[in-house]
């Protein structure tokens, strides 16, 4: 996955938070 979007997707999918 991206990680420039993981900061808007992080609040959908705390999946990718870590």
């Amino acid at each position: 996955m991206r990680k420039e979007k993981n900061t808007k997707e992080s609040i959908s999918e705390p999946n990718e938070n870590l």
